[in-house]
């Protein structure tokens, strides 16, 4: 296991390497696994990719983001050109079904409402809106309809499971009730935990996904097993 001076300075590597983040203007600190980031980014897209950079180093078991966004006077824009914005890269985006979104824009920050039949829709909707001149910040809430049974949930979270080659775990259990999933269970990297979760939003129809997974690095190959089964559970 890395010790805490081991990871700031991984993640200080990390996020020195990434060309579209100025590293010197971020603070790190950590503590038991757990990263700060602190400092003043120039956009919302910015702090966006510097919390992913940092998910994405070995040995990061939290985050904790305080990254403030001050826009530089050249990307200021006002509210209703933001949102026109973000209504017109809908429009250009394939996956989002523009015709079903609203937006809401308010001193930069926008909030976004409506209804889509995939999580990959509500993802890709936050996506086009994350990277406009003159964002803020973005609050999604947009909901994911329900479209299909329990069983039908259950069976496409296993099909995920079983195609994600990173998953190396002791132990992932899946408890399904309606459209809501849970999981639980001890994996090996935080990394390793969100694709946990990915698999199961990849399900149609699932709209709320609790992610109660453990990160315990120490578990790694105690089994001699690189791969472990995934206990579903359905109510």
């Amino acid at each position: 296991m890395k010790t805490d001076s081991q990871l700031h300075r991984d993640v200080l590597d990390a996020l020195s390497f990434e060309p579209s983040l100025n590293a010197t203007s971020i603070g790190i600190a950590v503590k038991e696994g757990v990263v700060t980031l602190t400092g003043v980014v120039t956009s919302y897209a910015e702090r966006w990719t510097a919390e992913r950079v940092c998910a994405t180093v070995a040995g990061v078991r939290g985050i904790a983001e305080n990254l403030q966004v001050i826009l530089p006077q050249r990307q200021k824009r006002t509210d209703t050109e933001i949102a026109h914005a973000v209504l017109s890269a809908f429009k250009w985006d394939v996956n989002v079904p523009n015709e079903r979104l609203r937006v809401k824009v308010r001193e930069g920050w926008i909030t976004l409402m409506g209804d889509v039949d995939w999580k990959f829709q509500r993802n890709h909707a936050e996506s086009a809106a994350r990277f406009i001149t003159g964002v803020r910040g973005v609050t999604n809430l947009i909901q994911v309809k329900p479209t299909i049974t329990p069983k039908d949930v259950r069976a496409r979270i296993e099909q995920a499971f079983n195609r994600q080659a990173r998953i190396n775990s002791s132990q992932v259990q899946v408890d399904v009730q309606g459209s809501k999933v849970t999981l639980s269970g001890t994996v090996m990297a935080y990394t390793e935990r969100e694709e946990a979760e990915d698999a199961a939003w990849s399900a149609a129809g699932v709209t709320e996904v609790t992610n109660e997974i453990q990160i315990e690095p120490r578990l790694a190959h105690q089994d001699g097993h690189q791969y472990s089964a995934v206990d579903v559970l359905v109510r």
